[in-house]
């Protein structure tokens, strides 16, 4: 794990390590190696979800390993991107233009909470005779779920605000983050405050957990507002498989059965004991997805 995160960082520093140099204005969204793209025969595209770093897809080592090369999308005001709006169908068709810039390769999307939109939208668009596989990881569903989310976000801040016995920012957020990776059901986890805070101290006073910048968290959070599913969308060379937390505080099972149905899914692989971080608290889903990704790319074809 230590490797892929130095290799991550290596990307993010390192200019060169970037495709063919985009104009001043309009930087690539789209981290890869291309040296690593070339050699490769496939190739799996990850695209976080709102507020994340690419980073976060550092679990995600059994990929290289199982002969894909990898590249990720940046999201606006992060991992060097410059701040601004996050548009989910212009975000789709930039992966889908990278995905389609190599026709001879064949592709694999993951996608992570708002991220999954993107890959599913970008998978619809990709060009060839490809299966394209995608596996959506605690799926942001449309309009971001609505009334009942927001409902739902605001009561788990009062619930950490409660748990934390404080209004400090921080404080709360830790709290938060917990009801984010187990549900709001779970018991706070022992010493978990502690770690966190001296984690924070070790690291030149930044705060590794802590409330997102106002201005950065409304521009990726007003992208799914108003978003829903196109009524045209062909999914038939996609192989889609949702893997969701049966705890999620952020989009409850039932609403993401919903999405999964509107996409012709009739069931979703859930995580029990689980919520919206999968990513953390089940890094072995990474693998899962690898393993259903090859299997796709790898069945005959049915259509």
């Amino acid at each position: 794990m230590r490797l892929r995160a130095a290799l991550l960082a290596g990307l993010l520093l390192a200019g060169c390590a970037q495709g063919p140099a985009p104009a001043p204005d309009a930087p690539d969204p789209i981290l890869y190696d291309p040296a690593e793209v070339a050699r490769a025969e496939r190739l799996v595209i990850f695209v976080p979800g709102a507020l994340s770093s690419v980073v976060m897809y550092t679990p995600a080592k059994g990929w290289q390993a199982g002969g894909f090369a990898d590249a990720y999308y940046r999201f606006p005001g992060l991992d060097g991107m410059p701040p601004g709006p996050l548009d989910i169908d212009r975000a789709a068709a930039q992966v889908a233009g990278f995905a389609n810039a190599h026709p001879d390769k064949q592709v694999a999307l993951v996608g992570y909470s708002s991220g999954a939109p993107i890959a599913i939208l970008a998978a619809a668009r990709i060009t060839g005779d490809r299966v394209v596989p995608v596996a959506a990881l605690a799926p942001a569903v449309e309009h971001g779920g609505g009334l009942p989310t927001l409902a739902r976000g605001a009561g788990d801040i009062l619930r950490a605000a409660a748990r934390a016995q404080s209004l400090d920012p921080l404080q709360v957020w830790i709290e938060y983050w917990q009801i984010l990776l187990r549900g709001r059901n779970a018991p706070p986890l022992p010493g978990f405050r502690d770690r966190v805070i001296e984690t924070a101290q070790t690291h030149r006073g930044e705060r590794p957990l802590g409330p997102p910048e106002t201005r950065l968290a409304r521009s990726h959070g007003q992208a799914l507002q108003n978003w829903e599913l196109p009524p045209d969308l062909d999914l038939s060379h996609v192989r889609l498989r949702i893997y969701a937390g049966l705890e999620d505080p952020v989009f409850s099972t039932a609403q993401t059965l919903r999405f999964a149905r509107a996409l012709g899914q009739d069931r979703i692989y859930g995580f029990p004991g689980e919520g919206h971080l999968l990513y953390l608290s089940q890094p072995d889903v990474f693998e899962t997805a690898r393993r259903f990704a090859v299997e796709a790319l790898e069945a005959p074809r049915q259509d």
